[in-house]
């Protein structure tokens, strides 16, 4: 049996392409979707990148949270506050009291990132007058990141 070509044409419309606008919980949410990748890929990593990663990860919650708190209503100059700008345990219990479905008491690995994340010795960054850090298991602390990004994704919605 010989196949016969089917010949014809196709008219495709697509629906207008919106984009969201640029707010400060967008902006926030947009840097820790894109950095969570790289968290991702280093979670097999060897230990020597335990470092780089709780960096990173500190990074991306910090993100998490504030955006979860602005869409909460929480102003950006509070979140910039002198002293509170980085302060990862401070957020996490406002975006719990706020509605953020988590338990009150972070968990050990993000009490560990606030302590190495925030000021006034910033050891993730700097790491001034100490000669080691020691940083949080990649996991479970990869994977609660990726929950959370889910959570404020939907918020976000």
């Amino acid at each position: 049996m010989t196949m016969k070509p089917i010949v014809g044409a196709a008219s495709i419309v697509e629906q207008p392409d919106t984009i969201a606008p640029a707010t400060p919980a967008r902006s926030h949410f947009g840097v820790a979707e894109n950095l969570i990748p790289a968290a991702k890929s280093l979670v097999a990593g060897p230990p020597a990148v335990s470092p780089a990663l709780a960096f990173l990860c500190a990074h991306i919650l910090e993100c998490l949270l504030k955006a979860y708190l602005l869409t909460a209503g929480v102003l950006e100059k509070e979140l910039k506050a002198p002293g509170k700008n980085h302060g990862l345990t401070a957020f996490w219990l406002r975006a719990v009291a706020l509605g953020l479905p988590r338990s009150r008491t972070p968990p050990l690995w993000a009490e560990n990132l606030d302590r190495l994340h925030k000021g006034p010795n910033y050891y993730l960054r700097y790491s001034k007058g100490v000669h080691a850090v020691s940083v949080p298991a990649h996991e479970p602390m990869v994977s609660e990141l990726a929950e959370i990004l889910e959570i404020v994704r939907v918020r976000l919605t």
